[in-house]
């Protein structure tokens, strides 16, 4: 098995080329030469699109949790604004059949966003959003979302 080590002095990439040989489909599998094996320039190749993608998806990632972290910021205090917003999930496959409050937004598109996220869920929870105007619930339900 050889693997590659690519060194900075912040992060260290492995890239097993056994791994990337087993991960092939069998449209992919021409990028095998006749022993079945990675030819050293293909590999290479593989290597540097691998590197490249995963900078572009770290940069997503900071991207979304900056982001995500402003808008949790900005609503440290979001029950004290009139009006506000609360995030109500059910999964009722973990045994939660009835709506839970689980956020609580000063305005409506962060708790929009908070759902859109979908950090916190799987394809069995399900959300709604309703508004507080003057400490009473709307019954106006601003998003429902199931993932199913």
């Amino acid at each position: 098995m050889e693997n590659i080590k690519k060194y900075n002095p912040n992060h260290i990439v492995t890239i097993d080329r056994d791994y990337l040989i087993e991960g092939l489909t069998i449209q992919e599998s021409s990028l095998l030469n006749k022993n079945g094996d990675l030819d050293d320039s293909t590999f290479e190749e593989l290597e540097a699109e691998i590197i490249e993608g995963l900078w572009i998806y770290l940069s997503d990632c900071y991207v979304n949790v900056e982001s995500r972290l402003a808008r949790e910021k900005r609503n440290v205090n979001a029950k004290n604004s009139n009006p506000h917003y609360v995030v109500y999930w059910r999964n009722e496959s973990a045994y939660q059949l009835e709506f839970k409050r689980i956020k609580v937004y000063s305005n409506l598109s962060d708790a929009r966003n908070f759902i859109h996220d979908g950090i916190y869920s799987n394809s069995l929870d399900e959300f709604k959003i309703l508004e507080v105007r003057d400490g009473i619930e709307i019954d106006k339900k601003y998003a429902l979302k199931s993932n199913q």
